[in-house]
């Protein structure tokens, strides 16, 4: 099933109001940990994460677990420890060189007053929550259920631009039969004029009716847009193929349609024809439209 970068769903252990975002809850010694993640357009896989401290060294193997079931769309990953009690702790690390710092800015600037417990504690990293323990296999099933809620809802999504897709194809399609139906009648009606134009120019000169018939064919194959409409019929027949394929297709599109709107920019500078360019003009159009449908697309 075909992907969308954007993804957003919700689901938790214990009861709490939905959020957007593929969010999952688990118990753990210290709490709950809940993991939400979000999908949004990129042209590669960009992947943030903000976590606590005590899981900061899964970063890398969060990231590889991404990288393994999405290829494309920048992706935010907040992961949480919830718990039932907060327990302060002091940092001494942080008041040891704040008293420091103090200490040399009175000495710098020859600055008066004491550096008691009130200055210390003004300083919100004075006292900090206790790093929670999380146990290894936890966190993983709450991330790997997270991925797969956020997987589900990019699928959903998916499937919902497919349906906006499709009819732009058919559309196309048709587009490419009358393109393909008056482009047979152009090319002899350009032929023939072409041969009229010869010959009421060419009228003073001595040339036979095989040359000017010859040099004629010469300019209809010039104008001939039979091998163009071919082509753009293998695209789109590429197209659709790529669309029943499970797989990263995003970019694949994006590039056939843009051969795609390189033969219907030909065809339009190739013939005379009102009609004709009109429905290649409009071929055009449906391709830059589904260009756009398609920069969503996994």
């Amino acid at each position: 099933m075909m992907q969308s970068m954007t993804g957003y769903g919700a689901s938790h252990s214990k009861p709490e109001p939905a959020t957007i975002g593929a969010k999952i809850n688990a118990e753990s010694p210290n709490g709950r940990i809940k993991v939400e993640m979000r999908s949004l357009n990129h042209r590669f896989l960009d992947i943030t994460i903000k976590a606590p401290p005590a899981l900061l060294k899964y970063e890398v193997k969060m990231k590889k677990i991404l990288q393994w079931h999405f290829s494309r769309g920048h992706i935010d990953v907040f992961v949480t420890i919830l718990t039932e009690k907060n327990t302060l702790v002091i940092n001494n690390e942080f008041i040891k060189n704040a008293v420091t710092v103090l200490r040399q800015i009175k000495s710098d600037f020859g600055l008066g007053g004491e550096i008691d417990l009130a200055t210390v504690f003004a300083f919100k990293d004075s006292l900090i929550n206790a790093p929670a323990e999380v146990e290894e296999a936890e966190f993983l099933s709450a991330f790997m259920e997270a991925i797969k809620t956020l997987k589900q809802m990019r699928m959903e999504e998916g499937e919902l631009l497919l349906q906006e897709i499709l009819p732009h194809v058919d559309y196309m399609e048709e587009l490419i039969q009358k393109i393909s139906s008056l482009s047979v009648d152009a090319t002899k009606r350009m032929f023939d004029k072409t041969k009229q134009k010869m010959r009421k120019l060419l009228a003073d000169l001595t040339l036979d009716d095989s040359r000017i018939l010859q040099e004629a064919a010469v300019y209809a194959e010039k104008i001939d847009i039979s091998e163009e409409i071919e082509r753009v019929r293998g695209h789109i027949k590429q197209f659709r193929q790529n669309l029943s394929i499970n797989d990263k297709i995003g970019k694949k599109l994006d590039f056939i349609l843009q051969e795609i709107y390189r033969e219907a920019n030909t065809i339009t500078a190739k013939t005379d024809d009102f009609e004709l360019k009109t429905l290649a003009t409009d071929l055009k159009l449906q391709t830059e439209q589904l260009r756009e449908q398609v920069q969503n697309v996994q």
